[in-house]
């Protein structure tokens, strides 16, 4: 999972190597616009599917033999304080 806040563009490009190294599942949580970006099922240097999910949408997560855990885009990803004057 990458974190992207100024680096989203980056971390959109490392996709490319990532699916070249047949890393089957590559996430980027977009701090921004409060979604997260999935990519799967890599193909060569592409992904075949991504995902975007947005804050009240769920993930399913796999933690080892732990498998049906689903956790909420907004709490993987918080609204940022605003800034005051």
């Amino acid at each position: 999972i990458e974190v992207a806040e100024t680096s989203l563009l980056r971390d959109r490009h490392k996709a490319a190597s990532y699916a070249g190294a047949n890393i089957p599942v590559y996430c980027i949580a977009n701090i921004e616009q409060r979604r997260l970006e999935v990519y799967q099922y890599p193909r060569g240097e592409e992904y075949t599917e991504r995902l975007l999910l947005g804050a009240d949408d769920q993930v399913e997560v796999s933690f080892g033999f732990v498998a049906g855990t689903f956790l909420r885009v907004a709490d993987l990803i918080p609204e940022l304080p605003t800034a005051t004057a």
